[in-house]
């Protein structure tokens, strides 16, 4: 079978989790025999990291085209040029036959260009909307968004496609979104299966902590959606009670450290008020910001050495950030406005309301565990991992795509 994948940015991009789990799909449909191939842009990727643009090179294995646009170009930018000129776009569909057409995220015109061409063409179409079409994704820019669903190649890319779900959270959002937008019943056309989580996860972070303290780690986007706030206050009401898994001396609440890794230019605003809020709980000194993304083993390693890992979204269709977190033996505390709800089942970390008093409520009775309780939910926690891997859940996505070529 020869997939096609159409989509904004693509790995080594880290500009968002579909281009990692986008590219572990490929690589195990790869493995399995498959060909695969990928139109991309050059979005998030510097000259310096050396991959040819505007010409095929293979990634892993892979098949990829980035187009070239200019450098620092905004993905609203390079939305408006597919969309003024979309010559480019489609002659590289043309030139690139599939049998499945799987497209990704609803908010790209590059997404829904390749949509209605493969409605033209007859070409089994596959939707995987990460997440675009749950209701808390219509909060912000709506009027935007409702001018982008205005467009009409936009609705037909739509109406009678097949769609990918990453959870059953989020298969529920697709319907209803789905009813709304064009009078569509979808339940039968969605298929429910977790991303995949890329072997190379699995290896381990450093063996040095990138901190001479203990932490409290969130990594992911510095987004309001992330409710980051209700984390800081959250950790400011804690106690940690001593912790014997790091060593034989107690600790007092103001040596474990909450460390927030990621961009903080992505809405500078809404950054000045959590450090705000930091300064007013008063925990300069207890509160890290890198500023910055942080990638590949770096990123491995401070999963490694966090004592937990604290997902606070208000909203995630399924956070890769949680498998990544498992791969390294971390403990996850994820919200229940996450589908995270097996960490609990699998005793691999907690699941409470997304308010500073039930996560501060997980976090101390984290800090509360002895020794072998917190080996326990390292222990749990690597072991969901891996059912997550490749191998688990591969055979899953290629029923999927026999179904859509199918039907």
């Amino acid at each position: 079978m020869n997939i096609l994948f159409p989509i904004g940015s693509y790995y080594p991009s880290q500009q968002g989790g579909p281009c990692n789990s986008v590219h572990a799909l490929a690589k195990g449909l790869v493995k399995t025999g498959h060909k695969v191939q990928v139109i991309t842009t050059n979005f998030d990727i510097p000259e310096s990291a050396g991959i040819p643009f505007d010409q095929w090179t293979e990634v892993e294995g892979i098949q990829v085209y980035y187009m070239r646009f200019p450098a620092g170009a905004s993905p609203a930018k390079i939305d408006a040029r597919i969309l003024l000129s979309p010559g480019r776009f489609f002659s590289l569909l043309e030139q690139t036959p599939c049998d499945v057409m799987h497209t990704t995220m609803l908010f790209t015109i590059m997404s829904h260009q390749a949509a209605d061409y493969a409605k033209r063409q007859n070409i089994p179409l596959l939707w995987s909307p990460r997440g675009s079409m749950m209701s808390d994704a219509f909060g912000r820019s709506s009027l935007k968004k409702k001018l982008f669903l205005s467009l009409p190649f936009v609705k037909n890319g739509l109406q009678q496609a097949h769609f990918h779900a990453t959870s059953p959270e989020e298969a529920t959002d697709i319907a209803h979104w789905m009813k709304w937008y064009t009078g569509e019943e979808v339940t039968e056309r969605t298929a429910i299966i977790p991303n995949i989580m890329s072997d190379e996860l699995f290896a381990p972070g450093g063996a040095m902590s990138p901190y001479p303290y203990k932490y409290v780690l969130y990594l992911g986007r510095i987004h309001p959606i992330k409710k980051l706030e209700n984390l800081i206050e959250a950790f400011a009401r804690i106690k940690p009670h001593p912790n014997p898994l790091q060593s034989g001396e107690g600790e007092s609440g103001s040596e474990v450290r909450l460390v927030i890794a990621g961009w903080t230019g992505e809405d500078p605003e809404y950054t000045r008020s959590l450090k705000l809020r930091v300064e007013q709980l008063r925990l300069g000194d207890r509160v890290v910001f890198t500023e910055k993304r942080v990638e590949g083993h770096d990123k491995a390693t401070l999963y490694r050495h966090a004592e937990v890992f604290v997902l606070p979204s208000e909203s995630e269709n399924f956070g890769m950030v949680v498998l990544e977190s498992l791969a390294q033996g971390v403990p996850v505390i994820a919200s229940n406005k996450t589908p995270w709800q097996i960490l609990e089942k699998k005793g691999a970390g907690f699941w409470p309301a997304n308010d500073p008093a039930s996560l501060a409520e997980s976090l101390s009775l984290f800090f509360s565990l002895n020794n072998d309780e917190r080996k326990r939910l390292a222990t749990n926690a690597a072991t969901l991992a891996r059912e997550y891997n490749n191998e688990a859940l591969i055979g899953k996505y290629l029923k999927m795509y026999e179904e859509v070529v199918k039907k």
